[in-house]
């Protein structure tokens, strides 16, 4: 907890490096700190570092779906897409309805481009979480006028009209990179810093942010949060 306050608000990589090492020291098989240090390395820029701490947790705890689910994510951001695949489709077969499975299934399509399953995957992952009809709508509308830069579009536009605070400025960002507008991925990008959302700390490493990359205001964001990765 400690770490986390450090990370999130102080934005203090090296004193919650510290602390999670301290943390993992005392209690070396605890999941739940071996899967925090392990996406804190990963967003520090130190990729394979983190994925080799949670295949840790995985064998410590194998059949434990939510911690898979979570190993899953470090792979997105690794750009180690059929390897998500075939992860998800192993929680899939133990739990057919995972919102979560059918969430990742979608990223990893997103980043192989194969946008017609990506298409099926987001939308029932919409669906298994009970998202309201206007983004499903917006979701199937976008799709089948312009395919994955259509619904991206579709979507943002229409969590700009109905959205009550349930998507974050980070997951806005998302969308606006999707729908190839960097303009509006860096305002809500400095919106989420603003407001101190955790996700603002692993910028640097997802995929879905590449269309603000080269940016200088997004090498600006990374300053702010203090990324390591400037150091080097």
């Amino acid at each position: 907890l400690l770490a986390r306050t450090r990370w999130y608000m102080e934005f203090d990589w090296k004193e919650t490096e510290a602390l999670l090492s301290r943390a993992l020291a005392l209690d070396p098989m605890n999941v739940g700190v071996i899967d925090a240090f392990s996406w804190f390395l990963q967003c520090s820029g130190r990729i394979e570092e983190g994925l080799t701490l949670m295949e840790r947790a995985v064998a410590a705890d194998p059949l434990n779906s939510v911690t898979r689910t979570d190993f899953c994510w470090n792979l997105i951001q690794a750009r180690r897409f059929q390897r998500v695949i075939k992860e998800a489709n192993w929680i899939l077969e133990k739990d057919p309805n995972s919102a979560r499975a059918y969430d990742l299934l979608s990223a990893a399509q997103r980043g192989l481009g194969d946008f017609e399953a990506f298409h099926k995957a987001s939308r029932r992952s919409y669906e298994l979480t009970g998202r309201p009809a206007w983004l499903l709508e917006a979701h199937d509308r976008g799709y089948e006028q312009g395919g994955f830069p259509g619904m991206a579009r579709e979507l943002l536009a229409a969590i700009r009209e109905h959205d009550d605070g349930s998507f974050s400025h980070a997951m806005r960002a998302y969308f606006a990179c999707m729908a190839e507008n960097p303009e509006e991925a860096l305002v809500e990008l400095n919106r989420a810093l603003r407001k101190r959302d955790p996700h603002i700390l692993s910028i640097a490493i997802r995929p879905a942010l590449d269309c603000v990359r080269s940016d200088p205001r997004y090498q600006e964001l990374l300053r702010k949060i203090n990324w390591p990765g400037l150091e080097e």
